[in-house]
């Protein structure tokens, strides 16, 4: 029997924007595969065939594209997801922890007392040794899911974001890189998965208001925020508010191109 295992729509509309259906839908049986088995798809034409229910050939450009898309690894032989092996690691952590809860339950008291506190210290010890390398497997699978390039794929996905609901390329672009002077990408990021997960109609003022309504909780704006404020004040045009065919945004939400 598979494990479940959490998603978040939002997050992976973002994520997804740039790809096509057929892309996408590759890419989900991958992920759902990965978690199902409990480790990576092989690299061969006819497993590929068989779980994209596709021809060979289809399937092996869908890899190709996840693969440039930056959504999938291939290692000897093996398709991977940095996400989807960060799960798994962390699965396996709990399982491991939850098993030997369950081994020192049920240990009896009638052992020797002298047995008990050796076998108590070397439990201890092995215990530490473990807890260090799960630490360690979960802070590379971690690393791994992060990639090394974050602020390129925050802003080629930003970009196909915006422009799927409506805003011309070199709008998009001129805003995000206004917004990326004072916010951090982390927090822009999260700006665009609220974004898509609530089905904002026109997303460039939402994720602006967004951003700006962030303070320290003490109803005092941060310096990031003046400084922001100061230079919209100042811009000819405000993001979002613009007219012309720069900004039309008539196109429907998430609509395909």
């Amino acid at each position: 029997m598979s494990d479940f295992y959490r998603m978040d729509p939002g997050a992976w509309d973002f994520g997804t924007a740039s790809l096509s259906l057929e892309e996408e839908a590759a890419y989900l049986r991958i992920v759902n595969a990965i978690h199902k088995h409990k480790g990576p798809v092989p690299d061969q034409d006819r497993v590929l065939a068989g779980l994209f229910r596709v021809s060979t050939r289809k399937a092996r450009a869908l890899v190709k594209a996840l693969q440039d898309a930056g959504k999938v690894t291939i290692e000897d032989g093996l398709i991977w997801n940095d996400r989807a092996r960060s799960d798994l690691v962390q699965r396996g952590f709990v399982s491991i922890s939850r098993a030997e809860s369950g081994a020192k339950g049920g240990r009896t008291r009638a052992e020797n007392a002298a047995k008990s506190l050796k076998d108590k210290d070397t439990d201890q010890a092995i215990a530490s040794s473990r807890e260090e390398k799960r630490r360690e497997e979960l802070s590379e699978a971690k690393a791994s899911d992060e990639s090394p390039d974050f602020a390129k794929q925050l802003w080629d996905r930003g970009v196909a974001f915006l422009e799927r609901n409506g805003t011309p390329n070199r709008q998009a672009k001129a805003m995000i890189g206004k917004w990326r002077k004072f916010y951090q990408d982390t927090d822009i990021f999260d700006a665009f998965a609220a974004c898509s997960k609530q089905g904002v109609v026109d997303p460039i003022p939402w994720i602006a208001a967004r951003l700006n309504g962030r303070d320290k909780g003490d109803g005092k704006s941060t310096r990031s925020e003046t400084r922001l404020r100061a230079f919209l004040a100042g811009a000819a045009v405000a993001p979002g508010m613009g007219s012309g065919e720069d900004c039309d945004t008539s196109q429907p939400l998430l609509a395909r191109r």
